[in-house]
């Protein structure tokens, strides 16, 4: 996936993993993103709670840095979700 869907969605995104796997438990998110350079061990985490929400997650070609300032943020991002 790319970085233009999420910034075509921006009013529409959960950003962070705590709050990407709240939202992933009540099944409120459409779809999950990681950063490039995201952890393992977050990753596998998300991808399990995922399954069971059956949400599809993807990883970016994009650094956690670079898809914080794209989507105009002064932080780095390592994972989103895009809301239903």
């Amino acid at each position: 996936m790319s970085v233009e869907k999420l910034v075509k969605n921006i009013g529409k995104l959960t950003i962070g993993k705590d709050e990407v796997v709240k939202a992933l438990r009540v099944g409120g998110l459409a779809e999950v993103f990681v950063s490039q350079n995201c952890s393992g061990a977050i990753f596998g985490e998300l991808s399990g709670v995922a399954k069971f929400s059956n949400t599809a997650i993807s990883r970016l070609d994009t650094n956690s840095d670079e898809l914080g300032v794209k989507l105009k943020k002064h932080f780095a991002i390592s994972v989103v979700g895009i809301k239903k």
